[in-house]
């Protein structure tokens, strides 16, 4: 690698590795970049993270009516819920990320916070995001939730969802 006047000049092969780099570091931001906004209730800044015909499988933690959820209707159900909880935390770990071309797949360890009051639900699982490269950078294709474990209070989705004005993703 020589630097001259500024300049970086990389062979072929560097190039490609930076280029690879710089494609991993989008995508975990894209993928971090979801759970933040929505524990900041910066609900304005989700939808721009995802291709117009994304989809959200939920099937692990909500049965298989949840499988093949539709960017709206994730918006709308999932998303408009939150504002009922007064806190949640999605903490997004341990990134195993691959791209091939203008498609990467990301898989990463979740544990989510959600609390009503005193009474708190935790899901602990993994997500799994297949993603697209458009002109305007990286974007979430599907998401997947694979549930591994939860505890606490489930009943504070449906109080949350109340509080908000919507039905939630139970319906």
């Amino acid at each position: 690698m020589n630097v001259m006047a500024g300049e970086l000049r990389m062979s072929e092969g560097q190039a490609d590795r930076f280029r690879l780099v710089e494609d991993r570091l989008a995508i975990e931001d894209v993928v971090c970049a979801l759970p933040f906004h929505l524990d900041a209730r910066e609900f304005d800044k989700v939808s721009m993270l995802f291709t117009a015909d994304a989809t959200f499988d939920y099937a692990s933690l909500f049965g298989p009516e949840m499988a093949s959820v539709q960017l709206e209707a994730f918006l709308t159900n999932v998303v408009g819920a939150l504002p009922g909880f007064d806190s949640t935390q999605h903490l997004v770990s341990s990134f195993v990320i691959a791209v091939e071309g203008d498609e990467a797949t990301a898989r990463a360890n979740v544990r989510a916070t959600h609390c009503v009051g005193e009474a708190c639900w935790l899901v602990e699982g993994r997500y799994r995001h297949a993603l697209l490269r458009t002109q305007d950078g990286w974007k979430i294709r599907r998401f997947c939730l694979e549930r591994i474990h939860e505890e606490g209070d489930r009943a504070v989705l449906a109080e949350a969802s109340a509080r908000a004005g919507t039905r939630g993703p139970l319906g």
